[in-house]
């Protein structure tokens, strides 16, 4: 048997960097959530209009609870608990 080839055996680096980011992602979408889903808008034909479009409470608790599952997601990526 031959060396074990990256990403293919085990539990790498790359995967549990990324739990990371997935989880520091997640974790914003539960302290933040409206920071995280406002959107600016902005339209130039015919007149300029521009504006700030501001989450429902029902987005916002979306966002929250998807939030959660990325944290989730993300920390057992880092602790190897989920993944390759």
């Amino acid at each position: 048997m031959g060396p074990p080839v990256p990403l293919q055996s085990g539990m790498t680096l790359i995967f549990r960097l990324f739990g990371l980011v997935f989880a520091a992602i997640g974790a914003l979408n539960l302290l933040k959530p409206k920071e995280m889903t406002a959107y600016a808008i902005r339209r130039r034909t015919g007149g300029q209009v521009e504006g700030h479009i501001e989450p429902t409470q029902t987005r916002l608790l979306f966002t929250r609870l998807v939030g959660a599952v990325g944290v989730v997601i993300g920390l057992g990526l880092a602790a190897g608990v989920l993944g390759p």
